[in-house]
């Protein structure tokens, strides 16, 4: 389900990509192999580097700028959904995206659209990014 990530064209955010689902699958075997009771415990947040667009080494909140990635995320569903069910559902997809990117999701340099196709076939989501 969703996009293979050897369909993804542009080679570096490929390897940002692999890169990111490695670092957290390490976290959750470290995590599964703990013990019991400390597993009760909160995780402490980790901070995740990341590079901007503009080159700076850590990535950072911009709410003004010029639009430079839009992504389009089209599920592919076997009924129609309310409007506001697909960006809710595609939440931890657009935050691994952003951060694939160097970005965080709410910055202005990059924009989401949403969009479903109705099929009987296999669920997913259709992913295209493209830089302006």
């Amino acid at each position: 389900m969703g996009i293979r990530i050897k369909d993804i064209a542009d080679p570096k955010l490929r390897r940002a990509i692999i890169e990111q689902d490695a670092r957290q699958n390490a976290k959750q075997l470290n995590h599964e192999n703990r013990d019991p009771i400390r597993s009760l415990e909160a995780d402490q947040p980790q901070p995740v580097p990341a590079q901007a667009l503009d080159g700076r080494k850590t990535a950072r909140r911009q709410r003004e700028g010029r639009v430079g990635i839009v992504v389009i995320l089209t599920a592919c569903v076997h009924r129609e959904l309310d409007s506001d069910a697909i960006p809710g559902a595609c939440k931890w997809l657009r935050d691994s995206i952003a951060a694939s990117i160097g970005l965080d999701d709410g910055d202005a340099r990059i924009r989401f659209y949403y969009g479903q196709v109705v099929t009987p076939g296999t669920e997913g989501v259709l992913v295209k990014i493209e830089a302006l």
